[in-house]
């Protein structure tokens, strides 16, 4: 009588162990946090796996929706939005492996107004509206630099402060 036997029986091929460890891992990292394809490959194999089970875990994560650099850099643009320049998002996404493409499709779905993060910074920083000295000005202004604003848009945005607070002295 033949045996029946599958090729998974007994040993398995040394690839397809190592393609399974790697989607195991791939999906405990992804447990932690997001990541792009990019991250992902880069920690897998820097983990010591070889290019094709890396590729073979990315291919599965992808496919059940847990890895994708469309999703990440638009949950990257709303959590920093109101913390970030539109410029640094944009370079820091980049950084992490995320296309051009899908970039600019995050921001057409999520409108970002740039001179209302800059507002809400500057309020965030310096409290409530008020002539600010040279040296709190230098502190405000290096603040929002930081975050990768333009110095025009800082500069105006100061403006608008200040400016606030004259209209709270009229009323």
């Amino acid at each position: 009588m033949k045996e029946w036997t599958t090729e998974h029986e007994g040993a398995e091929p040394e690839q397809t162990k190592e393609n399974r460890r790697a989607e195991a891992r791939a999906m405990k990292l992804l447990l932690n946090r997001m990541m792009t394809e990019k991250e992902m490959r880069e920690r897998l194999l820097q983990e010591g796996f070889e290019p094709d089970p890396v590729e073979a875990a990315i291919q599965y994560c992808s496919s059940f929706g847990y890895l994708s650099d469309a999703r990440y850099a638009e949950n990257y643009l709303i959590s920093m939005r109101r913390k970030k320049s539109g410029q640094m998002i944009r370079r820091e996404l980049e950084e992490r492996g995320v296309s051009e493409d899908l970039i600019e499709q995050a921001f057409e779905e999520n409108p970002y107004e740039e001179s209302d993060v800059v507002d809400a910074l500057i309020r965030k920083k310096a409290g409530s509206p008020h002539r600010m000295d040279e040296k709190e000005l230098r502190r405000t202004f290096a603040f929002a630099a930081r975050k990768g604003f333009a110095s025009s848009e800082i500069w105006k945005a100061i403006h608008r402060f200040q400016d606030a607070e004259n209209e709270e002295e009229e009323l």
